[in-house]
C-alpha cells in the first residue's frame, strides 16, 4: 500500500502506469510507488489523452497533430499515419488499438472496394492481431471491453470478440430494420441479452428528462437478442422515451 500527494484528473489507467491531467500538462506515475515517471507541459488546448499498455497519445482537436510517447519514460515515438489511426480508434486493448476504417479512411490507406474493416492493431510494431471485413455502412459498436456488435444494412448481425476477432452470428434483423436509418443507434448489453436501439427522427419537439439520470434518447425500435443462443428474443417500438 502506497500513497502520493498529487493533484490532477485521471486520464489513463494501465497496469504499469497512471496518467493524470494537469493544467495543459500530463504526468505519468508508477502505480506501485506513486513516483512521477515523466511529465509533459504545454499541451494544446482541449487535447485529450489515450493510452495503450505501452504508449501515451496526446490527441489535440486536429488529430493530424497527435503525438505518441513511450509510457514508461516519455520518449517520443514516430508512428506513420497516427492521426488517421487515432481518428478511427474505438478503444484500446493491451498494447493495441481497436480500429474501424470505412469510406474515406480506406481510400487514404489505398484500400478500395465497398467494405468496412475492423482490426486490432499495434501502432508501434505494426502487428495486426486480427481483421474482420464487413459490408460498407455496417453499424459497429462496442458492447463492453470484450465484445462488439456488428450489424450490416441487410440486418445479418453478429458478435465479435475483441481479444480474438472470433465472430458469432446473431439472428438477423428484419431486412428493412437498418435500411435508410437516419437517427442515432445505441448498442447495450447485460448478462442475458444484447440490445440495439435504432432511432428515427423525432420532429415533435423537445422532450426533457431528469438530467441526473444516465440515459439515451429512445424514439424508434429496440431489438433484443439472447446472449446464450443468439436468437432474437423480442422487439419493441418506442416513442418519446429515454
Amino acid at each position: 500500500l502506497t500513497s502520493t500527494n498529487f493533484t490532477g484528473r485521471l486520464a489513463v489507467v494501465q497496469p504499469d502506469y497512471l496518467c493524470l491531467f494537469g493544467r495543459r500538462s500530463i504526468s505519468t506515475l508508477d502505480p506501485r510507488t506513486g513516483d512521477v515517471l515523466w511529465r509533459r507541459d504545454g499541451l494544446p488546448q482541449y487535447s485529450s489523452v489515450v493510452g495503450t499498455s505501452g504508449v501515451v497519445f496526446i490527441v489535440p482537436q486536429d488529430h493530424t497533430k497527435t503525438q505518441a510517447f513511450r509510457a514508461l519514460d516519455g520518449k517520443p515515438l514516430k508512428i506513420d499515419g497516427l492521426g488517421t489511426l487515432i481518428s478511427n480508434a474505438m478503444l484500446t486493448r493491451g498494447d493495441s488499438l481497436l480500429v474501424l476504417e470505412q469510406g474515406p479512411s480506406l481510400k487514404l490507406l489505398g484500400i478500395g472496394g465497398a467494405k468496412a474493416i475492423v482490426r486490432l492493431f499495434n501502432p508501434v510494431t505494426k502487428n495486426e492481431q486480427w481483421k474482420v471485413e464487413l459490408p460498407t455502412g455496417s453499424l459497429v459498436a462496442a458492447l463492453n471491453d470484450d465484445e462488439l456488435l456488428a450489424v450490416p444494412l441487410d440486418g445479418k448481425a453478429e458478435r465479435i470478440e475483441i481479444a480474438t476477432g472470433r465472430r458469432s452470428p446473431l439472428e438477423s434483423l428484419p431486412s428493412n430494420a437498418m435500411q435508410g436509418r437516419r437517427g442515432e443507434t445505441f448498442a447495450m448489453v447485460d448478462d442475458e441479452r444484447i440490445y440495439l436501439l435504432v432511432n428515427t427522427l423525432d420532429n415533435s419537439g423537445v422532450h426533457h428528462y431528469g438530467e441526473s439520470l444516465l440515459s439515451v434518447r429512445a424514439h424508434g425500435t429496440i431489438y433484443a437478442w439472447n446472449r446464450a443462443d443468439g436468437k432474437l428474443a423480442w422487439k419493441q417500438d418506442v416513442k418519446h422515451q429515454n
